[in-house]
Formats: C-alpha cells, structure tokens, sequence
C-alpha cells in the first residue's frame, strides 16, 4: 500500500530565513548570523559568485597541466601571503578544526591543557576533544596555571601543549613558553585563537611570528568573512589533517572558498567597505546622530520616548564592549499595551530590540537610515491596532 503523501502548504515553501533589524545591544551574534556582508561590498563580488553559481568551474583541475589540482590552491597563495605561514586547510567552521586536529593527531594520546582556559569559556570544548578519542590532561585551577604545572603534567602518552584563546581567563602561562615546553619534548603546539577579537590582527599576528605546530580560527571572525575554519601551520601536520578521511567531510565547498577569497581580498587590502570596519569605526557622535534621527521620527507617535546613553556587545567577548546610544520608547497607554507586548510584536515583525524597565530600547549602533524609516512604520501599524 502506497504511503500517504503529505500535503506541502505554503507556509513551507516560505523562505525559511529572513532579513532582521538589528536593534538589539548584540552585534555580531551567532543569534543573527554573526557576520554579513555591506551591498557595496557584495555588488563587487556578486559577478564571480554568480559565474560559480551558474556555471562548471575549475574547482580541482588545473587549466595549464590538464591534471587535477587541490581545490585550495588559489587561497593558499593569498593566504600564506597574508600571513606568512608555511601552510593552510579550510573546513567548515573552527569547532571542525579543532575536532579534526584532535582526531588525526591525538587518538589515544594526551593534550595536556589549562583547567582555566577550558571553564567559562565554549562550553563544549571539552566534550570535542574527548569525542575525539583523545585523552585530556587539565593542569592548574580555575585561577591559573603556571609553566611548572605544564611540566609536572608531562610523561609518555603526552603528545599536544594545547593552548585556547579564552577572553574570560587571562591568567594562564604565555603560549611562547609552552611552545618552548613542547620543543623541548618535540610535543606539538596548538593555539586555537576561537573567541579571538574581530579584526584584531594584532592577536594573530603574535601567535604566528612564533611559528606554532599548528593555529586555528574563524573567518567570520576574525576578519567578518563567511563561516570556515582556518587552520595554519607546520606542513608536517598540516599534510597529516589533510590526508585524514575526516577532512572530506568537513572541506568546504566552491561558494565558501569564493567568498572566503574575496573576503580575504577585501580585508588584506584594508577596504573600509567591510561592514565590520564600518561599525567600528563609527564615533561616538556618529552614533548620537543617529540616535537623534531615530527620536525624531519616533517622536510623533503615541509613544513616550528619550535617548540614552548605552553599550553594544561584540559577538560573545565580554571585554568588548562599545559605547553607543539608544533610543526608549513605551506606549503612553500601556493597559492596551504594555512594554513586553511591544517586544513581542517588534519581535515578530523582525525588528530585533531589547527591554529594560518596562521601556522597548532600540540600540542605534547597527542600524541605518532605511532602518529608520521601516521602524518607525512598523511602530506606526502596531499602536493603530492597539
């Protein structure tokens, strides 16, 4: 007997994702889709996205030789160029790389790591490495762990000084001297820089004038390019991940490696039209301009409404926070309808905000001139049908 088809409604036809208004203290959260590209920057890279999309391409065979070629040879040239290292493999996220690190390299053998690093910082951690088949030596406490506690740690099933970059715990030993630990015992050393600042190359840079065993992090990021994770390093275990049966599995695909490149381009050449730059390089009085704008169009309407000062939160770094402006709104009838109804209704219209007191705050800081105006409309329609 011949199953019963179920019915396909509209509803799931429907775009499954859709544009919002970030008028949230959360700028590049994982929520939103951490990073997106400006329509400046997209209208220059649309052309060749579009040729990948709708056409064969090279993807892995080489025009001059007519032989198959490794289908991240383009990137690795501008890669090893941005960031003098010796080599590179992209897969699809950082969490992939440290899971394929930990795999190819480490089954059955110890990373020896801070107790510190791993507490308060991705909560999953851990789980990966174990999952990995791996065995975890955790030295120091949650306060620290000095260099000696490393060395204590040491014995033959120790394979990996692993290091992670943790913004909620800074007192652990500088990765130089683990690097040095794990010359002397030829351990590999890796630096998973993870929750990294975006944009801030000063971090990357540090770590790779040390020249690690092996580095990972995230494009989107650090550099606000689509999700993959990067790793770098030594060729030696480089060529061990890539040769690895799990790294087919989390490779990336032609559309990834095309907006990594250009991405990448863009952030090398030190193009302002990245959105990331172009939020964090807003001043503080930029930012109450805006503000003024957004009060005076919000003004008009049954609405109390007042500026205020406040902060905007960098994806999930807790010491990055910049300083913005808000703009308070409350009903000025609130039995029809009170501030959390509000929420809710802003909320499912995609306007993003947060609530405080009993007051709608719509933060300024990501938000644009067309943001404005759709908000104020959206606000306008909500209090008619109050």
């Amino acid at each position: 007997m011949a199953k019963e088809t179920l019915p396909i409604t509209p509803d799931l036809l429907k775009s499954p994702y859709q544009k919002i208004i970030n008028a949230s203290a959360s700028v590049f959260d994982e929520n939103h889709g951490r990073s997106f590209f400006s329509a400046p920057f997209y209208e220059t890279i649309e052309p060749y996205l579009k040729e990948v999309l709708t056409h064969p391409i090279d993807l892995e065979c080489d025009l001059n030789t007519a032989k198959k070629k490794n289908r991240l040879t383009p990137l690795k040239k501008l890669f090893k160029a941005c960031f003098n290292t010796e080599e590179i493999l992209i897969v699809n996220n950082n969490t992939s790389a440290i899971f394929l690190i930990a795999n190819a390299l480490m089954q059955e053998k110890e990373i020896i790591v801070s107790y510190g690093e791993l507490v308060g910082g991705n909560f999953n951690l851990k789980d990966i490495l174990l999952s990995s088949g791996a065995r975890l030596h955790l030295v120091g406490n949650i306060n620290r762990a000095y260099l000696r506690d490393y060395r204590l740690a040491l014995n033959e099933n120790s394979k990996m000084l692993f290091k992670t970059h943790n913004p909620h715990f800074k007192k652990d030993t500088p990765f130089k001297d683990l690097q040095t630990l794990a010359k002397e015992h030829e351990l590999i050393d890796y630096y998973n820089l993870g929750d990294v600042d975006l944009l801030n190359k000063a971090a990357l840079e540090e770590i790779l004038a040390l020249k690690p065993s092996l580095l990972s992090f995230s494009a989107d990021k650090l550099f606000n390019s689509v999700q993959a994770g990067i790793i770098m390093g030594q060729k030696e275990w480089v060529e061990a991940l890539k040769n690895h049966p799990l790294y087919r599995a989390l490779r990336v695909g032609k559309i990834t490696l095309t907006l990594l490149f250009h991405s990448l381009k863009a952030w090398a050449n030190h193009q302002e039209d990245i959105t990331i730059c172009a939020l964090l390089n807003q001043t503080k009085d930029a930012l109450l301009q805006k503000a003024l704008k957004l009060y005076a169009l919000l003004k008009p309407l049954e609405l109390n409404v007042s500026i205020a000062s406040s902060f905007s939160k960098i994806g999930n770094l807790p010491d990055r926070e910049l300083e913005s402006f808000c703009v308070k709104i409350q009903p000025k009838n609130t039995r029809a309808l009170n501030g959390e109804k509000l929420y809710l209704k802003l909320f499912q219209k995609g306007i993003i905000a947060r609530i405080s007191c009993e007051f709608v705050c719509l933060e300024v800081f990501s938000l644009n001139e067309k943001d404005f105006e759709k908000i104020a409309l959206i606000l306008a329609e909500i209090l008619n049908k109050a």
